[in-house]
């Protein structure tokens, strides 16, 4: 069997567009939109590899949902948590660097979406 490998994840949003602001703001996310029947759809083609997101997915946005705690590798988890409270998000745990091991911040995005976001050593 081919090893499976993660090519895109979804966001759900509300309001897709503040929310993909968001994500330009904390992590340098570009996006584009499009329009699908029933809301604006944003979608950053460039995270890493042939990995994609897209923000504002309508089955995820229309019920509550339960799913993979997505992890972005960031170059510093202390830097990352400020930008995500100066962007109205919140922070849910936080594992301080330890050298050789690395750090991690756990945060809510202004959606209540989960989000981890990792230095590694």
């Amino acid at each position: 069997m081919k090893r499976a490998r993660i090519v895109q994840f979804g966001i759900a949003a509300q309001d897709p567009r503040s929310l993909a602001e968001f994500y330009r703001r904390v992590f340098g996310w570009e996006s584009g939109s499009f329009q699908t029947h029933k809301s604006e759809v944003f979608v950053v083609q460039d995270i890493g590899g042939d990995v994609r997101a897209r923000i504002g997915v309508p089955h995820l946005t229309e019920k509550v949902t339960s799913g993979f705690l997505c992890t972005v590798a960031v170059d510093s988890s202390a830097a990352t948590r400020d930008l995500v409270i100066a962007n109205g998000g919140k922070v849910i745990q936080e594992i301080p660097f330890i050298e050789g091991v690395g750090g991690s911040v756990t945060f809510e995005d202004p959606e209540g979406n989960l989000v981890n976001a990792m230095q590694f050593k």
